[in-house]
C-alpha cells in the first residue's frame, strides 16, 4: 500500500470514527442521529433530574421490529428514537399501536425522550 493509500485510508477511518462517536451514520446523504440517554443534571439536593427531551419532525421510519421511529426535522436532519413496551403512543388524545403508528408515516409527530434512558416515553402524532 503506498503512502498516499494508508493516508487516505486512514483518512476515511478517522471520518468514520468520528461519525460513529458522534452517533451519526449517513443513509441517502443525510445525517441520522441517534437520541442518547445521558446522566442527566443533578439537582441541589444531589437527586438526578427527570429530563427529557422533544424531537418534533415528520415520522418516516417506523421500524418493523417496533424497537425505534425515525423522525425527519424542520431542518432536514433525521432523528432515529428509540421505543418500546413502555412507550405512550397518542393520535389525538386516544392511545394507539405500533403498527397503527406504522400506518401514519408522513404524518406530524413529536416525542418526549427520556435523556436517563434514550427510550421515548410518550409520543404523539399530528396537531
Amino acid at each position: 500500500m503506498s503512502s498516499l493509500q494508508l493516508r487516505s485510508w486512514f483518512g476515511i477511518s478517522a471520518v468514520a470514527a468520528l461519525a460513529l462517536c458522534a452517533g451519526a451514520a449517513t443513509s441517502a446523504g443525510q445525517t441520522q442521529l441517534m437520541a442518547k440517554p445521558s446522566n442527566g443534571p443533578v439537582s441541589k439536593d444531589g437527586q438526578k433530574g427527570k429530563q427529557q427531551m422533544n424531537v418534533e419532525g415528520i415520522l418516516t421510519v417506523v421500524a418493523t421490529d417496533g424497537t425505534s421511529i425515525t423522525i425527519m426535522k424542520k431542518n432536514g436532519m433525521s432523528v432515529a428514537v428509540k421505543i418500546d413496551a413502555t412507550t405512550k403512543i397518542e393520535q389525538n388524545e386516544m392511545n394507539i399501536t405500533v403498527t397503527q403508528l406504522a400506518a401514519l408515516i408522513g404524518d406530524r409527530v413529536e416525542a418526549k425522550v427520556s435523556t436517563a434512558t434514550g427510550v421515548a416515553t410518550k409520543v404523539e402524532v399530528g396537531e
